[in-house]
């Protein structure tokens, strides 16, 4: 699918954007509820991200086993910003307990944003480590945040 995005993004000069998705606190969540009631947890975040972004172009992927990987289509700084936001405090919404870290504790995510034209960059494993950075800043700050990478797209704009 990377593949495929990166090079119709390539010959039409489109931006695409990287989202890494991360559910906080999740080994903790597993630990206290079990694993059928993560499993249960996992599909909800992967509904909330799927319902948060553009069926017909974008594309989610589980990746490892608390993270997901958002490919947004022919975007823009403030777009996959506005995106990544949205995923986070929809998820947050939807308020599952997550008891494992404390009594009033729901399920969130963080989240590393990143903006790249595919001909202005070296390779997507450049561009994830990158995304991979921003989010965990992320986690560093405290959680639940929506981290730009930095990159020469988020810099143009003063991100």
């Amino acid at each position: 699918m990377m593949e495929h995005a990166w090079g119709r993004a390539a010959e039409e000069g489109w931006a695409l954007g990287l989202l890494i998705v991360d559910i906080d606190h999740f080994k903790p969540y597993n630990d206290y509820y079990g694993h059928l009631q993560g499993d249960r947890c996992l599909a909800r975040v992967a509904a909330e991200i799927k319902q948060s972004t553009r069926a017909e172009t974008d594309f989610v992927a589980r990746y490892g086993g608390e993270e997901f990987l958002v490919l947004l289509s022919n975007t823009d700084l403030s777009s996959a910003s506005a995106t990544a936001e949205r995923i986070r405090r929809r998820v947050s919404n939807l308020n599952i307990p997550n008891h494992g870290v404390e009594i009033d504790a729901v399920v969130t995510v963080s989240i590393g944003v990143s903006v790249f034209r595919p001909g202005e960059e070296p390779d997507f494993d450049a561009v994830f480590r990158r995304t991979d950075r921003g989010l965990y800043r992320a986690k560093d700050g405290g959680r639940n945040r929506v981290v730009l990478a930095q990159n020469p797209l988020s810099m143009e704009t003063g991100s």
